[in-house]
């Protein structure tokens, strides 16, 4: 998630919600915007703590991402430092996708850990485990316990 920080807020039901997300989504895939649509937001301006409830969808540039509730953390100069995204988790991006019961991006650390019956597909292999923890300038993963599945090419 980079860019501009973008917050979308639809209070008049799911439907608009998704309505939104989907007309977003474009611009989002654009420019180099993250929008982030829920039922509900609730912003501290003075902690730059946002959190996002009901029906989270975020479109960025380089991923969509679901969940039922999202916290954002952003740094005094409305940097994005960290996300915890908690409650039927799903990740995608071009060529892989994962769920989780909850994932937490820390900026800084190119650090991705998801948690409760994580996995992540990239085509047909898979990785499943209760914890993984992903380094993403590295390309790094642990598995714990580790479970990989290779599925060999037709």
């Amino acid at each position: 998630m980079r860019g501009l920080f973008v917050a979308i807020v639809s209070l008049a039901g799911v439907a608009l919600a998704q309505e939104t997300a989907v007309q977003q989504a474009t611009a989002a895939t654009a420019t180099n915007q993250t929008v982030i649509t829920s039922d509900r937001l609730e912003f501290d301006y003075p902690r730059s703590i946002a959190e996002f409830t009901g029906n989270v969808l975020v479109v960025d540039r380089d991923l969509k991402m679901w969940a039922d509730k999202m916290t954002v953390m952003l740094s005094p100069t409305d940097e994005l430092e960290s996300v915890v995204a908690v409650g039927h988790v799903r990740i995608r991006q071009p060529g892989s996708r994962a769920r989780c019961r909850k994932a937490i991006f820390l900026v800084d650390k190119n650090e991705v850990i998801l948690t409760g019956d994580a996995v992540i597909q990239r085509g047909k292999d898979r990785v499943e485990g209760k914890v993984i923890q992903i380094w993403t300038d590295s390309g790094r993963m642990i598995s714990e316990p580790g479970h990989l599945i290779l599925k060999p090419k037709d």
